[in-house]
């Protein structure tokens, strides 16, 4: 008996119970947490390997995140009830290995989903954090919050991702802003595209009929100009995503981003040829984004992401009654 220490090997399944009970009756409960934790640890991981990179990323995310805060989870209803008898408190010891298994989940995660020198889906980075955070809510069953913790762990990723989508919407709205015609845009309603762009909207309570003209026919011509229309769908799909990784991390980071994006939408408006016959959708679109857009953005940041005001953001409404 004396011989069992926490330096035995990976023991599997109920092989790896004796050993921990022999040390238990031999009040080596140092020894017993070490050797528990170092076997669930090498299950974990090999459950982990067995999950293939199948179908979308969001899937994989799905099962990655499902199989690894549920076996976590489950641990920590087998180690309460295994070391409950013991005088001294074994908690921390289980404590100190969620973390240690964490940073490793967070590591695999992030090369999966923030992979450095590349780009994955628009959204799909938000969406799997969601997924991620969803399942580490498992643990609270155990009163054990580690959502601060999460959120430092995919910081790094979670910062690069918004640098990366933040460069891709300013060189996208810098690439339209050069071939702008300033002319209304025109829609089919067969296509389905107008019905989009009004549910976009409506996300932040924007009323799109007031712009939209009707000539009776099938198509409805929206008196804004093209530009502003594609920055507003690339610009919803940042604010979404940034959403969903929000955390007082990137807040500042987040807030500048947001207000460089909207800054240069809306000089670029004021740019427009001074020539009389697009006047009315250069109007248009200055009245849109400064009377509607930009002030439901500051709404859903305060309300929906921050919760807390963005003044920097509102500055932007007054510099630009100012111009």
């Amino acid at each position: 008996s004396s011989g069992i220490n926490a330096e035995y090997g990976y023991a599997h399944g109920k092989a790896s119970k004796k050993p921990v009970k022999q040390l238990l009756l031999l009040e080596k409960v140092t020894q017993a947490t070490s050797l528990f934790l170092r076997n669930k640890s090498t299950s974990l991981k090999m459950s982990i390997r067995r999950i293939k990179m199948e179908g979308t990323m969001t899937l994989y995310i799905t099962k990655l995140s499902q199989t690894f805060f549920s076996t976590v989870a489950a641990v920590g209803t087998e180690f309460k009830a295994v070391f409950s008898n013991t005088e001294t408190g074994c908690m921390p010891s289980y404590v100190a290995w969620v973390e240690s298994e964490l940073e490793w989940f967070a590591d695999m995660f992030s090369r999966q989903v923030f992979p450095q020198g590349s780009v994955i889906g628009h959204g799909v980075a938000g969406e799997c954090v969601a997924i991620a955070l969803k399942h580490a809510d498992q643990l609270s069953q155990n009163g054990l919050d580690i959502s601060f913790l999460m959120h430092r762990l995919l910081q790094p990723g979670i910062a690069e991702t918004l640098k990366r989508n933040h460069i891709q919407i300013m060189e996208a709205s810098q690439l339209r802003a050069k071939e702008e015609h300033w002319k209304k845009c025109q829609f089919s309603r067969q296509t389905g595209d107008i019905k989009k762009l009004d549910d976009l909207l409506k996300t932040y309570n924007v009323d799109l009929s007031k712009y939209c003209v009707s000539t009776g026919d099938d198509n409805i011509y929206v008196t804004l100009c093209h530009s502003v229309i594609s920055f507003v769908r690339s610009f919803h799909s940042y604010l979404q995503d940034a959403k969903k990784m929000y955390n007082i991390r990137v807040k500042k980071q987040l807030i500048d981003s947001i207000t460089s994006c909207l800054q240069f939408q809306s000089f670029q408006l004021k740019l427009a040829p001074p020539d009389p016959e697009i006047r009315t959708v250069v109007t248009s679109s200055d009245m849109f984004m400064n009377k509607e857009f930009i002030p439901a953005v500051i709404t859903f940041l305060e309300l929906q992401v921050t919760g807390q005001p963005v003044p920097q953001i509102r500055k932007i409404l007054d510099t630009n009654d100012m111009l």
